[in-house]
């Protein structure tokens, strides 16, 4: 499949080309600071065009779209490995390969910066974990790696398995149990929203565990977490921040 692969990848980046848009890419790049190349394509417009690819390509199965999804790490230009992703995430509705996670992790290590981290997570990880709950022992066992953004990735995978329907509560609390304090703004930030979106599906659960780790929680996890509890278990937890 690799030349097959090469030829697919050479594809989709022509097919880039005339949806760039100079001005967003000085936008994208203050917005999502990288280190990558970013084209200036939106993402409405990246979904658009792996459809169409999925379209035009029918016999293109998961296990083809990891060679691809290297070849788009290795290049290290955010439009490519997207536009991949969009298209991973649908592929593995219908056609779940259990090579992807290990590719996943090898991707992991590239990653610089949350878009990218998030996507991954968010769109093509957590129906994984959601298929099979035994990968949330590398989930948690991730939480200790001293990679910020693979921290960052096993909460983005928490926050998405409490959406679209989904509700892994003890998941995302088991994970962000190990983060409270992260030294990273970028796993702090994730940690107080993946606790926002699991309290939307028990309350009762998000509140107990920040009660119980009021004290040794990062304050701002505290604040972003309770959102979206009762104003009486928010004062509980914040004191006279509210």
């Amino acid at each position: 499949m690799t030349r097959d692969a090469e030829r697919l990848y050479s594809e989709l980046h022509e097919k880039l080309l005339p949806l760039i848009e100079p001005a967003y890419a000085e936008k994208i790049q203050q917005l999502v600071p990288s280190q990558w190349t970013a084209l200036g394509v939106r993402v409405p417009k990246l979904r658009a065009l792996a459809a169409d690819l999925r379209k035009r390509h029918p016999r293109v199965i998961t296990t083809d779209l990891i060679v691809l999804g290297d070849l788009a790490f290795a290049a290290r230009c955010r439009e490519d490995v997207l536009c991949v992703l969009f298209w991973l995430a649908a592929s593995i509705k219908k056609e779940p390969a259990s090579s992807l996670w290990a590719a996943i992790d090898g991707w992991i290590k590239q990653i610089a910066d949350w878009e990218i981290c998030d996507q991954l997570a968010m769109g093509v990880a957590a129906p994984l974990v959601a298929e099979s709950p035994r990968r949330v022992a590398d989930l948690v066992d991730w939480t200790r790696s001293p990679n910020p953004w693979r921290r960052r990735f096993t909460v983005a995978t928490a926050v998405a398995l409490n959406q679209k329907g989904r509700s892994n509560v003890d998941i995302a609390l088991q994970i962000c149990a190990h983060l409270l304090q992260d030294e990273a703004p970028i796993v702090r930030k994730a940690v107080g929203w993946a606790l926002r979106e699991a309290s939307q599906n028990d309350a009762r659960a998000v509140f107990g565990f920040l009660y119980e780790r009021r004290s040794e929680a990062d304050r701002a996890i505290l604040r972003e977490g309770t959102e979206k509890l009762a104003e009486d278990q928010r004062a509980l937890i914040l004191g006279d921040e509210i």
